[in-house]
């Protein structure tokens, strides 16, 4: 879900994007003082939710992709980029 995919507007004004969509609970989360509109989720599930357990962002936890085995990478090899290793 992205920052438009709600009828709710969490810019300045409202999109188009936010006529397309019908989120009553959204909007009745906000109307009750609940919105977030600074926040930033990983596009996998992963990352995001050791972001939650942890309280550190993707970067400073390095996960950011999803997970499978424990220890083990699941970034596709790079002929240029070199993924960091460390602590």
């Amino acid at each position: 879900m992205g920052w438009q995919d709600t009828s709710e507007p969490f810019y300045t004004r409202r999109t188009p994007f936010n006529e397309r969509y019908r989120t009553p609970n959204m909007e009745r989360l906000a109307r009750e003082g609940m919105k977030f509109s600074q926040a930033y989720a990983c596009p996998v599930c992963s990352p995001t939710r050791v972001s939650l357990m942890t309280g550190m962002n993707a970067a400073r936890h390095r996960v950011t992709n999803w997970t499978l085995h424990k220890d083990k990478s699941t970034d596709a090899p790079h002929a240029r980029l070199i993924f960091p290793t460390g602590t």
